[in-house]
């Protein structure tokens, strides 16, 4: 006799104190915007799922999810480096050069690492001279050159294909 309360207690218990997971609707159109006249409010994205198709006499309106507010992310544009810069031959076997051509002379750093992130070598010069890297104690491997001027934080970086010697 005990057990039918315990059970509608129990029961009692989930549906008033119970919480569930709750489903927002939204979509990511591709383009949308907002219109209106006196009294009337037309809000509007492109690229939504189709979930009704309405018929008038000269227009026909299409139901879906409708996402209320926009979440801009961007990216910031990339400055261009203010140097001039090779870095010869690429493929290589034995040494990688890398000569920056600079107005005044600066101070550069440079590291070589490979595909999962691994420094090989570092180390740093300056624009008015050559820089030799050996790579002769290392195989044949996908690595990569980054570049880096000291006093604009400025960095290059270049895919080096190293083939066997």
């Amino acid at each position: 006799m005990k057990k039918p309360y315990i059970l509608l207690l129990f029961i009692c218990h989930l549906v008033f104190f119970g919480n569930a997971q709750s489903v927002q609707k939204e979509v990511f159109g591709s383009a949308g915007g907002t219109d209106s006249v006196p009294g009337y409010k037309v809000q509007w994205t492109i690229g939504e799922c189709l979930t009704e198709k309405l018929n008038g006499t000269n227009c026909i309106a299409t139901q879906g999810f409708h996402q209320y507010y926009y979440t801009v992310t961007s990216l910031p544009e990339i400055p261009k480096v203010k140097f001039n810069l090779k870095v010869f031959p690429n493929p290589t076997r034995d040494y990688l050069n890398i000569d920056v051509q600079y107005k005044v002379p600066e101070k550069f750093h440079f590291i070589l690492y490979t595909q999962d992130g691994k420094i090989l070598t570092k180390g740093e010069f300056f624009s008015a001279n050559l820089k030799r890297v050996d790579l002769t104690k290392y195989g044949s491997n996908l690595m990569f050159l980054k570049i880096v001027q000291v006093s604009s934080k400025q960095s290059v970086t270049f895919k080096i294909i190293k083939t066997s010697n």
